[in-house]
C-alpha cells in the first residue's frame, strides 16, 4: 500500500510537470529539454507505455480510453455487444509515434544521462540506483517496446531513431530482421550488466519494484520471445539465440510476471474499469470464440475471463458471436443474454500481466518440441498450464462464485456446472485426452500454441497474434460483417498512419518498395506461412 500511495505521488509530479507551464522563467532555457534530467520520473514514465500491446498503442496514460483495443480484437479475446465497429475489422490505421516521441525517448534519455560522466554522477540521475542497472533496464523496456512497434507494423525506424537533437528527422526504415538482430544483441549486453538485488529506487519502478533478478528474468524471456518466431524464417538462427536465453533462465513462477499495477484511482485505473463503471459503456464483452474454446475442453479459467450471466438460463456463459452486425447481435442478444468480461478483469486496481511465466514455459515447450532446447516438452507443457490456472486464480473465483448466492437456483457456480457439466481445474483438466500432449510433433506445437491462445486474454495481445500469424492457431475467421467489407481475414500487420511518415517520403517509399504496400495483406518478415 505505501509504495502504491509513492507511486501515485510520483505519478501526480510526473503528469503535473509535463502539462504544467506557469510563469515564463528563463526565456533562454528550453522547458522542454532541461539540462538535469531526473531519471527517476522519466523511468516511471517511461514504464507507462507497457500497457499499449494489451489494448491501445495511441494511448498517452493507460487509463486514458479503451479506444479500438485492437491487441484484445485480433487474436478474438474481446467483442462487441453493443455499437458493432471495430469487429468489421475496417479501423486497422494506427501510429506509433507516442512510443517514440514519449516512451522511448524517455528510455534514451536516461541511458544517455547515465553515460555521461558530468551527469551520471549528479543527484538528478543517481538518485534512482546504479547507473549500470539504469542503462540495463533501458535497454530491456527499448526492447519490449520495439519488439512490439516492429511486430505490428514490421520495417520501422531503429538504427536512426530518436535522433532529432543531431539534426536527423528523417531516419531510415529498418528491416525487421536488422531489428531483431539488434534487439537480440542489446538484450544480451543489457544482461550482462544487470545485478542480482534489489538496487533500483521501488517507488519509481512500477513493474519489478527495483529487483534486478526480476528484470533479468524478463529480459532473457524477452529474447526467446524474438527468437522462437524466427522459427520458419531463420530456424538456426531462432535456435542459437533461444538456447541462450534459456541458459540464462527466464520467467518461471508466476512471482517473476511482468505486471502492469493500475491503482484503485480514476487516473490511473484499470481502462476496462473505466469503460464499465466510469463511462458506463460496457463495449466490450467477451468472445464466443474464446468461451467455447473453453468449455469445450471443460477448462475452469472461463470463470476468469467471462462472467456467468443467470438471465441466461441455458447457456450462463454466452460469449459474443464474432462478425454479427448491430442487428444480427440484437437478435442474438434476445435468446442468449451475453456474459460480462469476469470482475476480476474489470478491477480497478487489476494487475495487468503483461508476460507471463506461463507463455514462457509454453515458448519453451515449443523449443523443446523443436530441438532447440535440452528439455522435456511435456512436464513444460504441464508446468504452463498449472502456472496459468494459478496466476488467473481460477479455484479463487470458483470458491467465491460459490458463495454468491443467485435466488432458486441455488449458487451462480452450481448453475454454471449444472450447464456444462462441471468445469475442470488443473489436475483433472490435464488428464483429459484432448488436453494431453499427443501425436506428431507438428500436432504437438499445434497444441502448445494453442494453450498458449487460450492462456492470453487480457495479456500481450500483439503476442498472441503474432502467434496466429506464425503458426494459423487457432482458426480465426472474421464473419459475415467484416467480409462485406472485402476484408477475408484477420490483418497480417497494421496500416501505418499517415502523421508517422508523411515528413518522412523518401524512406517510406523504400520501405514499401522492400517490404510490400502498406496494407493489412502485408506480411512481416518472420511471417512466412
Amino acid at each position: 500500500m505505501k509504495r502504491h500511495i509513492l507511486y501515485s505521488l510520483a505519478l501526480g509530479i510526473v503528469l503535473t510537470a509535463l502539462a504544467g507551464c506557469g510563469k515564463f522563467g528563463d526565456i533562454n532555457r528550453d522547458p522542454n529539454n532541461p539540462s538535469n534530467n531526473d531519471t527517476r520520473y522519466l523511468l516511471l514514465r517511461a514504464e507507462q507505455g507497457v500497457t499499449g500491446a494489451v489494448f491501445s498503442e495511441s494511448s498517452l496514460a493507460p487509463s486514458t480510453n479503451l479506444y479500438n483495443p485492437w491487441a484484445q480484437f485480433y487474436p478474438q479475446y474481446f467483442g462487441e455487444g453493443k455499437n458493432i465497429q471495430y469487429t468489421a475489422l475496417n479501423i486497422n490505421n494506427g501510429s506509433a509515434s507516442n512510443y517514440y516521441t514519449i516512451f522511448l525517448r524517455n528510455l534514451k534519455v536516461i541511458i544517455d544521462a547515465n553515460n555521461d560522466k558530468e551527469q551520471a554522477s549528479s543527484a538528478f540521475v543517481s538518485k534512482l540506483g546504479p547507473n549500470k542497472d539504469q542503462i540495463a533496464i533501458c535497454k530491456t523496456l527499448k526492447a519490449y517496446y520495439m519488439m512490439t512497434i516492429t511486430d505490428i507494423y514490421g520495417m520501422m525506424p531503429y538504427t536512426e531513431m530518436i535522433k532529432g537533437e543531431e539534426g536527423n528527422f528523417t531516419p531510415k526504415f529498418d528491416s525487421v530482421e536488422e531489428i531483431y538482430t539488434g534487439l537480440d544483441k542489446e538484450l544480451q549486453e543489457a544482461y550482462a550488466t544487470m545485478s542480482d538485488r534489489k538496487t533500483i529506487d521501488p517507488t519509481f519502478d512500477i513493474i519489478y519494484g527495483g529487483d534486478m533478478s526480476k528484470w533479468k528474468k524478463l529480459n532473457a524471456s524477452l529474447r526467446m520471445c524474438l527468437a522462437i518466431k524466427l522459427s520458419d524464417v531463420a530456424p538456426d538462427t531462432g535456435k542459437a539465440r533461444f538456447a541462450a536465453a534459456y541458459r540464462d533462465g527466464a520467467l518461471s513462477d508466476n512471482e517473476d510476471n511482468m505486471v502492469y499495477p493500475y491503482l484503485p484511482e480514476n487516473s490511473n485505473a484499470n481502462p476496462v474499469y473505466v469503460n464499465y463503471f466510469i463511462d458506463r459503456r460496457v463495449d466490450f464483452y467477451p468472445t464466443s470464440t474464446l468461451v467455447n474454446a473453453f468449455l469445450d475442453l471443460k477448462d475452469g479459467r472461463v470463470l476468469a475471463y467471462a462472467k456467468p450471466n443467470l438471465d441466461n438460463k441455458n447457456n450462463p456463459i454466452t460469449g459474443a458471436p464474432w462478425g454479427y452486425d448491430k442487428q444480427e447481435m440484437g437478435n442474438f442478444k434476445q435468446e442468449n443474454p451475453l456474459s460480462f468480461l469476469a470482475d476480476n478483469l474489470t478491477k480497478q486496481d487489476y494487475h495487468l500481466v503483461l508476460i507471463s511465466a506461463a507463455k514462457v514455459k509454453l515458448m519453451c515447450a515449443e523449443a523443446a518440441l523443436r530441438g532447440w532446447i535440452s528439455a522435456d516438452p511435456e512436464t513444460l507443457y504441464e508446468e504452463a498450464i498449472r502456472l496459468s490456472f494459478e496466476e488467473k486464480n481460477v479455484a479463487g473465483i470458483a470458491e467465491s462464485l460459490r458463495l454468491q448466492e443467485a435466488g432458486d437456483a441455488g449458487t451462480v457456480l452450481d448453475a454454471v456446472q449444472s450447464v456444462n457439466h462441471l468445469l475442470l481445474f488443473a489436475d483433472e483438466y490435464l488428464a483429459q485426452p484432448k488436453v494431453k500432449l499427443s501425436g506428431s510433433t507438428e500436432e504437438k506445437i499445434k497444441q502448445v500454441a494453442y494453450q498458449r491462445w487460450l492462456n492470453g486474454f487480457m495479456q500481450h495481445g500483439v503476442e498472441a497474434w503474432s502467434d496466429w500469424r506464425r503458426l494459423g492457431v487457432p482458426e480465426l475467421k472474421v464473419g459475415g460483417y467484416a467480409e462485406q467489407s472485402g476484408i477475408t481475414h484477420i490483418p497480417y500487420r497494421r496500416v501505418l498512419s499517415t502523421d508517422d511518415w508523411d515528413q518522412n517520403r523518401d524512406n517510406y517509399n523504400a520501405m514499401v518498395s522492400a517490404q510490400g504496400e502498406n496494407s493489412i495483406d502485408t506480411r512481416i518478415w518472420w511471417d512466412v506461412k
